[in-house]
């Protein structure tokens, strides 16, 4: 119980400031990057959004698993430290019956199932940041396709080239990170 207030009290202020700075800034620099690629043709503008859409969403779809993962592996490791407080702050009776080896077992068991939860965790997540890359993949393919046909014709000047790819690549670097 003593784990589980910590973690609420020092997880107050990092959620202030990932809501304050990580994601007003990312809405902020999606709208901007939207707007920089309208003026390049709005085609790109459109498929920065769905992109932005379909990666959000997606992210949204992945991310419930990965919090019900998450409490589990809080929990787990909740379990952990209260198991080892348990046997020091009982050392003495755990010596006086000779239940060293019991407690042992007992520690041991739920260590495994901490290391269990945190590895369906990072599983979890190693499946989102699949998904995340491609779709970036995907989506910079297409942009990267739709330049070339523009820049042949004649619709796309090479500065409006260099400004879309630039400005994906920091908005994925923005997303990535959020």
């Amino acid at each position: 119980l003593g784990n589980k207030i910590k973690d609420v009290m020092s997880g107050i202020p990092d959620i202030l400031q990932i809501i304050i700075d990580k994601y007003l800034g990312v809405f902020f620099g999606v709208l901007c990057a939207a707007s920089a690629a309208w003026t390049i043709h709005y085609t790109y503008a459109l498929l920065l959004l769905l992109w932005a859409v379909v990666f959000v969403v997606g992210t949204s779809v992945f991310s419930k698993n990965i919090h019900f993962l998450s409490m589990q592996a809080a929990q787990t490791r909740s379990t952990v430290v209260g198991t080892i407080v348990d046997i020091l702050s009982n050392m003495m009776s755990v010596r006086l019956f000779s239940g060293g080896s019991f407690e042992s077992r007992r520690l041991y068991g739920t260590l495994t199932k901490n290391v269990e939860a945190d590895q369906k965790k990072d599983w979890a997540l190693l499946r989102l940041h699949f998904f995340q890359a491609l779709s970036f993949i995907i989506y910079e393919v297409i942009c990267l396709v739709w330049l070339v046909y523009g820049l042949q014709d004649g619709k796309v000047s090479a500065g409006d080239f260099a400004l879309l790819l630039s400005v994906n690549l920091a908005l994925i670097d923005a997303l990535w990170h959020l």
